[in-house]
């Protein structure tokens, strides 16, 4: 290897390393809920996203898998446990609780390490546990518990803690099985709703509602204190507060926004880090990987196919979800070799939501199925089962004619019938017959005229044919992209003789050998007739003669007595 290869692999490898780096790079997102949707951003608010979900009616309390990079939420109104990707594109029902009157749920928290959901469930003042795939459910605490609103899990020592928000206010811990419950801090003087611990720190973070301030205190019940008091930053009726490194989150029913201040020290200042979001009602402040929060844009939707031609087609759709990324489209054609693009490149606009472009060099009259990709360079394109696929058919010639039959002949005219499918698709204009006498040398028919029913029956009537005289004819379907050219089924004829008069005959109607049988019959039996009469008449007279003969010779032989 020369001096320039080594530095050129040195210099892949250098890359790959940096690319490795950059990938796995750490992020620190929001994660929170505003009742109708899961919404995610950074900490400052920037890249702030609103999931793609369906089924959500009334989300509330949200928590984070880092090992699945799974985002999990209740729904108290279907009374719900879901979970989904970071991008919304996984979306699965773990659990519905056995719902009553009395279910409902405050709070949720996950050992991501033993794959278990613990949940309060005010209705019935207990908290509950399942595992992940839903399985498993039972009662770890159900016994003076007056109302649990906030759970906080440490995985790593094996603690759960609850604020009880009933009539004595308190925060208690137990393991993670329910068992070693132990009062931390009895808050009966205060209001409080929310609740937050900083594992790494040990420390638990609540509200008062009492003078709208801020507390702290060790897991272990000492270091009660008041963090940050009404003074600093009016602190209303919290319903969830996350810790991540060095701050507090929290969100703000009234102002429709969220907010952080330091979680030590004595912080003087509250800073606003997402505004406008509606009925926020609980955030959860993450680390993730870059990667981790990177997607493919959502896959098209409102496809449309229009204006088909024999050759080309125009699609309309509107794109979908870009996570505020360039995107590009690209348009494939399911064929016999699978789907391949016909279009790879086609880039979005900020500005731009409906989108239109022509696909051409289709082949007539053939089957497609289409879809539109949405793709990105972080993530690539949409996930299949995202995709609406659309079916069409290429215009062309008409289909080929079917079932031809005789409808009518005479001697010097015949009407051939056939079946044309597809109607609306054909678009028939013109026909083009070609005939021949029977063997000979097919030749071009112009002497014809044509009808169509609705049924889509077609009658062709050929004149100017030879009495008496075999033909065969191919009748080919045409309209303005040319005729099929298939060739239809072969329909044989046999006109009429011209002592037949030159009347039509079709299926009311007797051919000439018919006509002959029928007089050649009707002479034997004439005939016949005319046979047995003149027998009869000779039997007759020769009966009457023999009874004279015999009257006679009586009479001559004996006279009369007279």
């Amino acid at each position: 290897m020369g001096k320039h290869g080594f530095l050129w692999s040195i210099s892949c490898i250098l890359i790959f390393i940096l690319a490795l780096v950059r990938f796995g790079e750490g992020v620190d997102i929001l994660i929170f809920a505003d009742g109708v949707s899961i919404h995610r951003s950074l900490l400052d608010g920037s890249q702030h996203h609103i999931l793609p979900l369906n089924h959500i009616q009334k989300a509330k309390f949200v928590e984070f898998d880092p090992q699945s990079k799974q985002i999990y939420w209740s729904d108290v109104q279907t009374r719900e446990i879901w979970r989904t990707d970071m991008c919304g594109e996984e979306q699965q029902r773990v659990y519905t609780v056995n719902a009553t009157a009395y279910t409902y749920f405050i709070s949720l928290a996950l050992d991501y390490d033993a794959r278990k959901i613990y949940w309060t469930n005010t209705g019935y003042d207990t908290i509950e546990r399942l595992n992940f795939d839903g399985s498993g459910h039972v009662e770890i605490v159900s016994e003076q518990i007056g109302s649990p609103k906030d759970l906080e899990i440490d995985i790593d020592n094996g603690f759960l803690y609850w604020l009880d928000g009933g009539t004595r206010p308190k925060i208690e811990r137990c393991k993670l099985d329910g068992s070693g419950r132990t009062l931390i801090f009895d808050l009966r003087d205060q209001y409080p709703s929310a609740l937050a611990l900083d594992v790494e720190g040990q420390t638990l973070f609540w509200n008062d509602g009492n003078d709208q301030s801020v507390w702290l205190g060790n897991t272990d019940g000492t270091g009660k204190r008041q963090l940050a008091s009404s003074t600093v930053h009016s602190f209303p009726n919290m319903i969830g507060i996350s810790v991540l490194d060095g701050y507090l989150y929290w969100e703000s029913l009234v102002n429709k926004r969220i907010e952080r201040m330091a979680k030590s020290g004595s912080p003087s200042e509250v800073e606003i880090v997402v505004k406008g979001v509606k009925d926020v009602v609980e955030v959860k402040a993450v680390k993730v990987d870059s990667s981790d929060i990177q997607c493919a844009p959502g896959a098209p939707t409102n496809i449309r196919v229009n204006d088909v031609t024999n050759t080309s087609v125009i699609l309309t759709w509107t794109a979908g979800y870009n996570w505020g990324t360039s995107q590009r489209f690209r348009i494939d054609l399911n064929t016999s070799l699978g789907w391949r693009p016909v279009v790879s490149s086609i880039l979005s606009s900020e500005q731009q939501q409906d989108y239109s472009r022509k696909v051409t060099d289709l082949d007539p009259n053939r089957d497609y199925q289409i879809r539109i990709k949405a793709c990105n360079s972080a993530k690539g394109c949409n996930k299949d089962k995202f995709d609406e696929v659309l079916a069409f058919k290429t215009k062309g010639y008409p289909d080929v004619l079917l079932n031809p039959s005789l409808h009518k002949v005479a001697n010097t005219t015949a009407t051939l019938r056939y079946r044309l499918i597809n109607i609306k698709q054909a678009e028939l204009s013109s026909l083009v017959v070609l005939g021949r006498i029977h063997n000979s040398d097919w030749s071009l028919f112009t002497n014809f005229s044509s009808t169509m029913t609705d049924a889509g029956d077609i009658f062709v009537t050929v004149s100017m044919l030879k009495p008496r005289q075999k033909y065969d004819f191919l009748v080919r379907p045409c309209n303005a992209y040319g005729c099929n050219p298939r060739d239809p089924e072969l329909l044989s004829i046999t006109t009429l003789d011209v002592d037949s008069g030159g009347g039509d005959r079709g299926a009311g109607f007797l051919t000439g050998q018919q006509l002959l049988i029928i007089i050649i019959v009707g002479v034997v039996v004439g005939v016949f007739i005319l046979i047995v009469c003149l027998i009869l008449i000779i039997k007759c007279a020769v009966r009457n003669k023999l009874t004279k003969d015999d009257y006679m010779h009586v009479r001559g032989r004996k006279p009369a007595h007279v």
